[in-house]
């Protein structure tokens, strides 16, 4: 390292992250192998509406997609945790890919067939985010740099999500439906293959566990922070919701799209901003202040101002969903039992998912029931006023202890470190 990164600020602290060994090409091609992430869902609806589905087959689909993802999660988690990083990506991504493939075979099939193709295709979409999460301990070696990486993965997340729709839109509109569904199939593996031929994955070994049915659950600390996240994921599912029938009282559904933009890109602003930041203290704290401000930053949308000024409070309001997955990831490494951190950050996306659903659920019946428009949008502040009471009065308020997460150098038989409860 040129400077301890202690003494790194700004865009400084950016540089020296990815001025370390391999880690320009770990994000990259781990991206890359993430970019049908941000494409699936209206991948799979925009195929089986060009093949005659109905919207209530397709909702069945995509519901089946989203389960099959968040049971898949935890579960290739854990395998990577027992096998390591290379043969579980590699072949999760191809049975994945397979799973894609055969639905553009099904698409006027039974409706069986195609949800078995769905299934499939969730199941064993490829836990990229995780493994790269776990990688950083191994291979960074001081905390603040940890935690910039952290930052970074969570903010440039946003931009798969900003992007993803728009290229599954125009790989639609220019090739057949079938072909689009090979491309995000091609995509998803040649990232992936890229991700396990750099040598820090392909090296990484998981450290001796202890065996356990609950594997990385039965740390106390772990399922408060996952609840936390669990409610802030509901949050974001009623926002999703919400915001599309505020498009729609101001007369045109193309604002949802750009409000819901407009979030990804303040919580792009805002994770950048916080990895520039050399934070102090205690990250339980840290976690409680973020989600604070999250539950206050939700308030204004209640007003449902004209869209010049609704454009500026969706910024806000996702300024700070960005900074609050970072704060809880390092966290989450620090109280997940030894051998299951890849684990742990499967189930991030797993309690995520789960309470995103959750939030959409209600707020369509909420939208057009007693609590309407502006009632509605106050149950996102709602959610996130959940997340931070269950931090408040669940988790203890303690860090990580250095001596328990130190990061060290690395090696090649090394995996991530050991942390205990």
């Amino acid at each position: 390292m040129t400077a301890p990164a202690q003494a790194q600020h700004g865009l400084s602290s950016y540089r020296l992250c990815l001025s370390q060994p391999y880690t320009v090409a770990l994000i990259s091609s781990n991206l890359l192998g993430r970019i049908p992430n941000g494409m699936a869902t209206l991948s799979i609806v925009l195929f089986l509406r060009a093949s005659g589905r109905s919207f209530a087959e397709v909702g069945a689909v995509i519901a089946s997609f989203g389960l099959a993802s968040a049971v898949g999660g935890p579960a290739l988690g854990r395998a990577i945790d027992r096998a390591g990083q290379a043969l579980i990506l590699s072949a999760a991504a191809v049975g994945s890919a397979v799973g894609f493939c055969l639905l553009t075979a099904v698409g006027h099939a039974h409706l069986l067939y195609i949800e078995g193709c769905v299934v499939l295709a969730g199941l064993l979409s490829p836990p990229l985010e995780p493994a790269l999460r776990s990688l950083w301990s191994s291979l960074l070696t001081d905390r603040a740099t940890i935690e910039v990486a952290y930052a970074l993965d969570t903010s440039l997340q946003e931009l798969l999500y900003i992007l993803g729709p728009f290229l599954a839109v125009a790989l639609f509109a220019v090739l057949p439906a079938e072909v689009a569904l090979y491309v995000l199939s091609a995509t998803m593996v040649i990232g992936t293959v890229l991700f396990v031929s750099i040598p820090p994955v392909r090296r990484w070994k998981p450290p001796a566990r202890t065996p356990d049915w609950a594997g990385a659950l039965r740390s106390r600390a772990l399922t408060v922070i996952l609840a936390s996240m669990f409610w802030v994921g509901s949050s974001i599912g009623v926002l999703n919701v919400v915001v599309v029938a505020y498009a729609e009282r101001m007369g045109s559904q193309a604002y949802s799209g750009g409000l819901l933009g407009t979030a990804s890109i303040g919580g792009l602003v805002g994770g950048l901003l916080y990895g520039a930041r050399r934070w102090q203290g205690n990250e339980v704290h840290r976690l409680r202040w973020l989600l604070a401000a999250m539950a206050l930053a939700y308030l204004p949308l209640a007003l449902t101002p004209p869209p010049a000024l609704m454009f500026a409070f969706m910024f806000l309001a996702g300024f700070f969903l960005a900074p609050i997955l970072a704060c809880g990831f390092v966290l989450i490494a620090g109280h997940a039992p030894a051998g299951t951190v890849t684990e742990a950050f499967a189930w991030v996306t797993t309690l995520f998912l789960a309470g995103s659903a959750l939030g959409s659920s209600i707020s369509g019946l909420s939208v057009g029931g007693a609590l309407g428009l502006r009632g509605s949008f106050l149950l996102t502040a709602l959610c996130a006023a959940a997340a931070l009471l269950v931090a408040v009065l669940a988790l203890e308020a303690h860090g990580t202890p250095e001596t328990q997460n130190a990061p060290r150098t690395p090696s090649a038989s090394q995996g991530h470190d050991d942390a205990v409860e």
